[in-house]
């Protein structure tokens, strides 16, 4: 193995055990969740018949519920809404959102911050709405941040029932209705023409991309100030290159999975090996997805070019992003040192939205390493939401 490989190996290995440790760490301090079921056993998740004639949006079913990450209970009114959605071709479908509401009183018109967690995962027991009830959601940021300023928060499991791991507009669709929900849930007291925001990293980055620019077409009514959007696959084909074969190849392997639930014109590309896929890592959350299929090809499960394949050239555009202009103003954040999502697998996205007119602004982050450039990530893009809801114009670098 070459000393780049041992050095990307190293960093993979690293990672992985700090997760699991925290993971550990979380399983003996969580509060007992024995009463928690997971998704796929537990009827609220399962919309009531005729759901269908429901608008997008529409709440059917909802409940209050205890959440708290790291051990700590979240000091908040928590509400968890099933909500009539569409999956990536328009077909209707229903996912969760949970719904944060602060207990402190707010000066004027309480904002709404819609948080993407990075998902990245194929089983329904990786959701948010799953993990911050039993208190295993390692991403905390979109629930202590909105507290701390007083905003409520809605958090969406966007890739649906089927867990389409990387279907874009699956995911734009839930986190849109998924805002929808939570200005019309009574206990949220929010109401139409709430300010709105909307913010993501890496796979959330995607979510919220998608949101971005399916909102002026889906859902125009929303009254939204800004998305906030950093390191994100905007390129599928350009990310699958990239990372096919690499330490995070299990995210190309989980893609394939993810887009199959999808599109069925994906399975006739698998091998017979590939075809064992679904069944070893169908219900695989992030850390085990990456950790148990690293430097693996894609070609060891297909016998045909993924990259060129004539069947898959619609898929890779249907998922990518730059089509459509955001009708709301873009904090587009990337740093250049990002080794597992390069600024070439995004890059065309903020030149296409500038093109077609949208206001975009563009943070480079000079931080090695993706997960730890999503924490340098954090402040600037707190601030840059708070000018947002506080009215202040958003600055431009298209041009």
């Amino acid at each position: 193995m070459s000393g780049r490989r041992w050095r990307a190996f190293a960093l993979v290995l690293a990672t992985t055990l700090s997760l699991l440790t925290i993971g550990a760490t979380l399983a003996s301090t969580a509060p007992a969740s024995a009463a928690v079921l997971p998704p796929d056993q537990d009827p609220f998740y399962q919309p009531p018949a005729g759901y269908q004639n429901s608008a997008p949006g529409a709440i059917l079913r909802k409940r209050e519920v205890q959440a708290s990450t790291y051990g700590i209970p979240v000091p908040a009114r928590v509400y968890q809404v099933l909500v009539r959605t569409n999956d990536g071709i328009g077909a209707p479908t229903a996912t969760v959102s949970t719904v944060v509401v602060p207990l402190t009183p707010y000066p004027g018109r309480r904002p709404l911050l819609s948080y993407q967690v990075a998902i990245d995962s194929l089983g329904t027991s990786c959701n948010p709405s799953y993990q911050l009830r039993t208190s295993t959601e390692l991403d905390s940021t979109g629930i202590w941040t909105p507290l701390s300023y007083g905003w409520a928060a809605v958090i969406t499991d966007f890739e649906g029932p089927r867990m389409m791991f990387t279907v874009g507009p699956m995911a734009g669709h839930a986190t849109l209705d998924g805002i929808r929900a939570a200005l019309s849930l009574p206990e949220a007291g929010l109401g139409a023409g709430t300010p709105v925001a909307g913010w993501g990293y890496s796979g959330g980055g995607q979510a919220s991309a998608w949101a971005a620019e399916l909102e002026g077409s889906y859902a125009p009514e929303l009254n939204v100030k800004g998305w906030a959007v950093g390191d994100f696959p905007g390129d599928l084909k350009k990310t699958l290159q990239g990372t096919d074969g690499g330490f995070a190849s299990g995210f190309v392997l989980g893609a394939l999975v993810g887009q199959a639930r999808q599109y069925p014109e994906v399975n006739p590309l698998f091998n017979d090996k590939g075809k064992q896929l679904e069944s070893r890592i169908g219900k695989q959350c992030l850390v085990e997805l990456v950790a148990s299929n690293a430097f693996q090809k894609v070609s060891t499960y297909t016998d045909v070019d993924i990259v060129n394949d004539p069947r898959t050239q619609p898929l890779f555009r249907d998922n990518s992003t730059g089509t459509a202009a955001p009708k709301a103003p873009v904090l587009f954040q990337q740093s250049p040192l990002d080794e597992l999502i390069r600024p070439e697998y995004n890059i065309a996205t903020y030149r296409s939205w500038c093109a077609k007119g949208a206001t975009v602004q563009y943070q480079d982050y000079p931080v090695p390493e993706h997960v730890v450039n999503l924490f340098s990530t954090i402040p600037n893009s707190l601030l840059w939401i708070g000018q947002r809801f506080a009215g202040l114009a958003a600055r431009s670098t298209c041009g």
